[in-house]
């Protein structure tokens, strides 16, 4: 299987997409065979481009972004060039956190339930 080389004019098209189809609010993953079928219908993306390289690319970018920030708070002076790029994984790593912590309440729900059914 060929790799697929990023560009950052696709990182935003595809963060875009990602930002708009809220694929981390999703369950099972569904949504990332979505973004990447979108994608497929632009003719910048490569055939190759599969729900699997969207979501690498994804968390590459999120958990890249999320380091970098963190870095940059903890240097005084160090001002962060505000592009779209960066909007959107703002926007992202908190809508990643809101999956994540709409998960763990579902399963402290679930686990509450379970243990009230047993008494």
């Amino acid at each position: 299987m060929q790799r697929v080389s990023f560009i950052d004019a696709m990182d935003v098209l595809m963060l875009r997409d990602v930002l708009a189809s809220q694929v981390f609010l999703q369950k099972n993953g569904v949504g990332w065979k979505n973004v990447a079928d979108n994608l497929l219908q632009l003719p910048v993306f490569p055939p190759m481009l599969t729900a699997r390289s969207v979501w690498d690319r994804t968390n590459l970018l999120v958990c890249q972004y999320e380091k970098d920030r963190l870095t940059n708070e903890k240097s005084s002076g160090i001002e962060e060039e505000v592009t779209e790029k960066s909007i959107l994984l703002e926007e992202l790593l908190s809508l990643k956190e809101e999956g994540k912590r709409r998960l763990t309440d579902g399963k402290k729900r679930r686990r509450r339930r379970r243990q009230q059914g047993q008494l």
